[in-house]
């Protein structure tokens, strides 16, 4: 009995380093995910506390993204939402709500609300569904930021 014992207490160590092993090969692969998604979609500090998603400009206050330019905004909001969706997926965490990405068109679920879509762009869409839409999107980075200990929710 006592020698079934220390085999298993062995297994069980061998098993624990092993699963260390695999941990750290995850979170390197998560870390490597992560960098390539940074150069697929930088993001610059422009100056006057706005940044640029692949050289599109956003301002650092959502709610003058109103007065910019559709596309650009849509398209700009696409990129953030495919950074999302993809981090959420290496780094296994869920976003509290549903975007549906598509480049410059995307839209965000709100669960809540019988799952009323949406829309991250402004053609065709009335402001308070947009601006209503850029506070799930705002809620979701929260929430990732959040879950990987990044940013503490107020």
């Amino acid at each position: 009995a006592a020698e079934r014992a220390a085999r298993a207490e062995e297994r069980l160590v061998a098993g624990r380093a092993a699963l260390g092993r695999t941990l750290f090969l995850l979170r390197c692969r998560r870390a490597k995910l992560a960098e390539q998604l940074r150069h697929i979609y930088p993001i610059e500090h422009s100056g006057q506390g706005n940044y640029n998603i692949r050289g599109i400009e956003i301002p650092s206050d959502l709610s003058q993204l109103w007065s910019r330019e559709d596309e650009q905004i849509g398209t700009a909001l696409g990129f953030i939402c495919h950074i999302l969706l993809m981090l959420s997926k290496y780094l296994m965490s869920p976003l509290p709500y549903r975007i549906l990405y598509n480049p410059s068109r995307s839209m965000i679920y709100d669960h809540l609300t019988h799952n009323i879509e949406f829309p991250l762009y402004k053609r065709g869409a009335e402001r308070e569904r947009f601006e209503r839409g850029l506070a799930l999107l705002d809620r979701d980075l929260d929430a990732l930021l959040c879950e990987q200990g990044l940013y503490q929710l107020a």
